[in-house]
């Protein structure tokens, strides 16, 4: 450590430890659609993972991540995994995306909502990454703004 008058100046940068972890993703969506968000998800800060439809999920309940985007593609099991994670987490954020007049996504954020989810607003389809990053600046660590 450097000492310049009263100040401390440490020699090494903070290690990964010592700064705030990257929040958690997981999308869930048909694979080109994966791609773009998980990059794009990366770029914005977030550990972004893919989970596909027919994997095992049992394991994702014991730590779910603080962020889950689910498109519309996602319908056989989407009320089960609801209920799921309704039952383990008060705490993930889900975001669904698709186009603005899909009632499964409607009735999607209607059963979250009823299971004391956190549904995020749909986010409609085509979006800029500008809008992505707008819904999702407050789970994003260094921003000031959490919910």
């Amino acid at each position: 450590m450097h000492q310049i008058g009263q100040i401390h100046l440490p020699l090494a940068p903070a290690t990964r430890e010592e700064r705030s972890p990257a929040p958690r993703a997981w999308v869930v969506d048909k694979p080109h659609v994966q791609k773009f968000l998980r990059s794009a998800l990366k770029e914005l800060g977030f550990a972004a993972d893919i989970l596909d439809e027919g994997q095992d999920i049992g394991p994702f309940f014991d730590d779910p991540p603080e962020l889950i985007i689910i498109g519309p593609s996602f319908k056989t099991h989407a009320f089960d995994f609801f209920e799921k994670l309704s039952v383990r987490s008060a705490t993930t954020n889900i975001l669904l995306i698709g186009p603005s007049e899909s009632r499964t996504l409607t009735g999607l954020a209607q059963v979250g909502n009823e299971l004391g989810l956190t549904i995020l607003p749909i986010l409609v389809t085509p979006f800029h990454e500008r809008t992505l990053r707008r819904m999702l600046l407050h789970l994003l660590p260094g921003t000031g703004i959490h919910a």
